[in-house]
């Protein structure tokens, strides 16, 4: 069980190393027109009950928080500009994630016109792999 601990360990520190060089070569090609975009599900606003386990927490229907951050390079200088969107009875489900990104892309053109590209980047939580189960 320890070996296959190491492994999956390992596993993760490259997945870690690949995503951080990719995050970084990211940032090195902003400019005016393209912008980085950080997506995320912050904690749930009011846990159902006042200790709960991980089975119980991750994925149960509520008021959940997620947060975007786009990344913009202006004049030379990388500035930020934090979203968050308040999503009452949300499941965290891929339809969630689409309709949300939908919702903050929307916002993005509003606030930044001049955005032509945008490079993305999020955990690795199921909502975020792209499997809509019908």
């Amino acid at each position: 069980m320890a070996v296959n601990d190491i492994i999956n360990y390992t596993k993760h520190l490259m997945r870690d190393a690949q995503q951080r060089k990719a995050k970084v070569n990211a940032f090195i090609q902003l400019d005016e027109n393209t912008g980085f975009w950080l997506k995320d599900f912050c904690q749930k606003i009011l846990p159902m009950k006042y200790r709960e386990g991980q089975k119980e927490y991750f994925g149960k229907k509520g008021m959940s928080l997620p947060v975007d951050i786009l990344f913009l390079k202006k004049s030379g200088q990388i500035l930020k500009d934090v979203y968050f969107t308040a999503m009452y009875r949300c499941e965290q489900g891929a339809k969630d994630v689409i309709t949300l990104a939908d919702i903050v892309l929307d916002k993005f053109k509003c606030d930044e016109p001049q955005l032509t590209a945008l490079y993305t980047k999020s955990d690795n939580a199921g909502c975020y792999q792209g499997n809509l189960s019908a």
